[in-house]
């Protein structure tokens, strides 16, 4: 019999695997700039209607939305190695972003 304590829930699971070189599809490397945009998006919010917003904090985050703009434009032409590349390098943001 199956015990579903023996498989992983689909929220930990990868969006999309890497390939065995550890290429990862502009697709699923989008899917990590997107959730980047989502969470700096939010902060920004944040930032703005907290008492006393940090104008450092929320030009950092307008610059990060501007290098997200930069790394979608980027991944449109993307081969598997650079995709990989920008999902890591968001999967690691998406981290510090959720962890101030």
């Amino acid at each position: 019999m199956h015990d579903p304590e023996d498989s992983p829930s689909l929220s930990s699971q990868p969006s999309s695997a890497a390939g065995p070189d550890g290429a990862v599809s502009a697709a699923a490397a989008a899917e990590r700039v997107e959730e980047v945009i989502a969470l700096c998006r939010q902060q920004i919010l944040a930032a703005r209607r907290a008492p006393a917003p940090d104008p450092g904090r929320l030009e950092a985050l307008k610059a990060q939305l501007a290098a997200c703009a930069a790394d979608q434009q980027a991944l449109v032409d993307a081969g598997p190695r650079e995709a990989a590349e920008i999902a890591a390098r968001y999967a690691a943001l998406a981290r510090e972003l959720r962890n101030p």
